[in-house]
């Protein structure tokens, strides 16, 4: 299993050159659900990384289940994210300001 952006809902299925007109370009071909395919430019690889379970690849002999390509995995991260920053917003304005110590600018000479 590979995966973009630290998910684990894509299988890899090779690489494959397209014909771009200008040239040839080398893709790395993810298999999502419903045998839709994404085709990552070889030279955009940093995006993609190796899945690895939490438990370990020997704790479970059952394969992840593939996410489907545009699904709903990035709305619902962005709305726990907006949560999250909603919560510390509010936690900071709660929080009273410490009254601090006004020192005298040190004169030159």
């Amino acid at each position: 299993m590979w995966s973009t952006s630290g998910a684990w809902d894509r299988q890899y299925h090779g690489l494959k050159e397209i014909n771009q007109g200008d040239g040839v370009a080398e893709f790395m071909v993810l298999e999502y659900a419903d045998a839709a395919r994404l085709y990552v430019p070889l030279t955009r690889l940093d995006l993609v990384q190796k899945y690895r379970s939490a438990e370990g690849a020997e704790a479970s002999s059952e394969s992840p289940r593939l996410a489907k390509l545009g699904g709903k995995t990035k709305a619902r991260v962005r709305k726990a994210m907006k949560d999250m920053t909603d919560e510390l917003v509010k936690l900071y304005a709660q929080a009273r300001p410490h009254a601090g110590t006004f020192f005298q600018p040190i004169p030159n000479g």
